[in-house]
């Protein structure tokens, strides 16, 4: 596999979709005995290997570097989409709703028209037209929001959580219709972020005279989690750079999210505040949950000082505190350590 496949049709790159249909066959090998577990993973390492050197082959072709004229072509975008913003600000005031929607749905659209004029005609390099679809995607949810403010019912004092949850949802099927449609690793960052927006809002729809903030709290988490296991079959079907805003979105609002709620509330989610960093930093010595390892150890040192020091600092004094906590860190530092040499053998 020293080239790149491609559909002899539209020239797409199958690449991606060959890996993880291998990695799926090496799976059920695995689950049917029919191969041992070392030589599964010499098999996913001649993969990996495999996809390296097609990476490598793939940064020397000519179409896909960076050419004067697409560097003009992107540069000449952001201009004008910054001339857009300056304009709807000095204006936003003094326009009707009709205007508004108009100053950021007329600029998406181009966006999204100018993506599929060089998708179709194969003008350019894969990573232009997403690019230009990028910009639209993200713009996708306010535009919504503006079109919503064309309505009679719109009243946004009212029931904003409402409203910001419709948006968020259309949005979000904009944006998911649009990663399915040109299947550039970058459009996942949309979704992932509007997905927290719609987690956030729905919680405080739902239940909004819950003056804790609980309920949001917990629809961080959910969501986090549920973009965490989005990185994860995105890794497992073979698309690794798909993963890599899931994941890292994800593991960040769980954690925060969870952090949260252990200051907020105590009991219970101070024991899992400290608990899911260690499982992320123990996960993590298996391949797959290496993008969780850095934030688990972040939100470990943090929810460990936090704890520390809320419940000890009064009674022990604060350099007690702090080196009770710096004791506890470099315990588990060294379990972890223990647990990751007992792995690799």
């Amino acid at each position: 596999m020293n080239e790149a496949l491609r559909c002899p049709q539209c020239k797409t790159d199958l690449s991606d979709t060959a890996n993880g249909w291998v990695l799926g066959c090496i799976e059920r090998w695995l689950a049917g005995q029919l191969i041992s577990p070392d030589q599964a993973d010499r098999l996913r390492g001649d993969l990996r290997s495999s996809a390296s050197s097609q990476a490598t082959i793939a940064t020397r072709r000519p179409g896909l570097a960076l050419t004067p004229s697409m560097a003009l072509l992107l540069i000449g975008g952001l201009l004008v989409i910054s001339a857009v913003v300056m304009v709807a600000t000095e204006l936003w005031d003094d326009l009707i709703p009709a205007g508004r929607f108009a100053v950021v749905a007329v600029p998406a659209a181009l966006m999204y028209l100018s993506a599929a004029f060089l998708r179709l005609r194969r003008m350019t390099s894969d990573w232009v037209p997403a690019a230009f679809a990028l910009v639209g995607a993200g713009m996708a949810p306010f535009a919504v929001w503006l079109a919503l403010g064309m309505t009679k019912d719109f009243v946004p004092e009212k029931d904003m959580a409402m409203w910001v949850a419709i948006a968020s949802g259309v949005g979000l099927a904009v944006q998911l219709a649009t990663l399915a449609w040109l299947r550039a690793p970058a459009l996942t960052v949309p979704p992932s972020a509007t997905l927290i927006w719609l987690a956030g809002s729905l919680a405080e729809w739902l239940w909004p005279h819950n003056p804790s903030g609980e309920p949001v709290s917990v629809a961080l988490v959910l969501s986090g989690v549920l973009l965490m296991v989005a990185g994860q079959a995105f890794g497992r079907y073979g698309h690794a750079r798909h993963a890599i805003a899931p994941n890292a979105v994800g593991v960040a609002i769980a954690m925060c999210g969870l952090t949260v709620l252990a200051a907020e509330q105590k009991g219970l989610y101070d024991a899992l505040a400290l608990a899911a960093p260690i499982a992320l930093i123990v996960a993590a010595c298996k391949p797959q949950y290496r993008p969780y390892l850095w934030a688990g150890a972040a939100f470990l040192v943090v929810n460990t000082f936090r704890f520390g020091l809320s419940r000890f600092a009064t009674t022990l004094g604060l350099p007690i505190a702090v080196m009770m906590c710096g004791l506890v860190s470099m315990i588990i530092g060294y379990v972890v350590h223990r647990v990751r040499k007992e792995y690799a053998a």
